[in-house]
Order: structure tokens, then sequence, then C-alpha cells
């Protein structure tokens, strides 16, 4: 009876920088009358202490198949990984409202974009200088937004912190209003829905 068992596996990983090959190749081949020379391969030598049983053979087949499979997964796993960059998404609204907390320490700047539904982005940059009012942070934003936003959409100032944007009509596409960029210290914006 002859028992014949290969394996070969050729297993290229597209996570790593340069492709892992692992090749194991056994080959077994077992004669009834001859695997006890498996073991004892030189000539004329004693063969009754070297007895391989069957079981024996199979069970170091089957470990070498089990190293095979896992020396690979064993990389992948040790491999560090980068954190994902998190994506923000953009939410359209019919109105906002930028509220100014605090006075600004030192001299700063923020920027924000507009961006109606559709449309193109306006971007647009405030200077703010150390220990300026809220109120006359709130007017330069009202001048800036105003631009931006153009005649379909209404600048509000509310007060002598917030300054808040509405659709003209209902017919005005919805909106979106975002800090992208700011160098702020002592104080801080707040956008929410109005």
């Amino acid at each position: 009876m002859r028992i014949f068992y290969a394996f070969y596996s050729d297993i290229r990983l597209p996570n790593l920088p340069v492709p892992v090959t692992h090749t194991f190749v056994a080959g077994l081949i077992i004669d009834r009358a001859r695997y006890t020379h498996a073991v004892n391969v030189t000539r004329g030598g004693n063969m009754r202490g070297s007895f391989v049983s069957g079981s024996t053979v199979i069970t170091i087949a089957g470990l070498a198949l089990i190293f095979c499979l896992l020396a690979p997964a064993v990389a992948v796993w040790a491999e560090d990984e980068e954190p994902a960059t998190a994506v923000i998404p953009t939410v359209y609204r019919d109105s906002w409202k930028v509220t100014i907390n605090g006075k600004p320490q030192v001299n700063g700047t923020f920027t924000m974009v507009f961006k109606p539904l559709g449309g193109d982005p306006v971007k647009f940059t405030i200077n703010v200088v150390a220990k300026m009012k809220p109120k006359q942070i709130a007017e330069d934003l009202w001048k800036e937004l105003s631009l931006a936003a153009g005649t379909n959409y209404k600048v509000k100032k509310k007060g002598d912190k917030v300054v808040a944007i509405n659709k003209a009509n209902k017919k005005v596409p919805s909106m979106a209003l975002e800090i992208t960029d700011q160098k702020l210290s002592g104080m801080s914006l707040t956008i929410s829905a109005n």
C-alpha cells in the first residue's frame, strides 16, 4: 500500500511591502515494506530501532500543514496598521447660526467655507486682533458671510455675539457652513442650527 501526501502553498499578501512567499512541499511515500527506510537512510544499518508508525507520519504531516497555513497569518497579525482617517460628513441645513465666545488673547485668523447644495464652495478668512470685542468680530463675520452667500441667502446679526444665515426663499438650496482653519487663542466659534 502506498500513501502519497504533498502540499504546496504560495501565498502573496497584498498588505505587506514585499510579497511574502511561503512555500512548503512535503512528500511522503510510504510503502508497507519500506517505511522504516525513511528514518534510517544509512545503508547497511540496523533497521530494528528505527520503526515509525503510520499515525506518527500523519501527525507530522498534519502539523506541517497547520504551520504552512498559520505562518503567513502570523506575519500579517504582527504588522502594525495605521489608523484610518476620519471623514466628517457635510451637513446641509436651511439656516445656521455662528456664536462668538470670549475675547482673543493674541492676533489670529479663522477660515470658513460656505457651500450651497449643488453649488461651488466659497472660502473666506477673517483676521482677529488681540482683545477685539465679540461685537467687532461678529461685524466682520457678517460682512464676509454676506459677500460669500450672495443674494439667495439672508445674513443677520443677532445681538453682539451671534450671526445667523437663512435661505431667502423656499426655492433656494440648503447650505453648509464649516470652519476649516482657526488660529485663535482665548476665543471660540460655535456653528449650530438656527
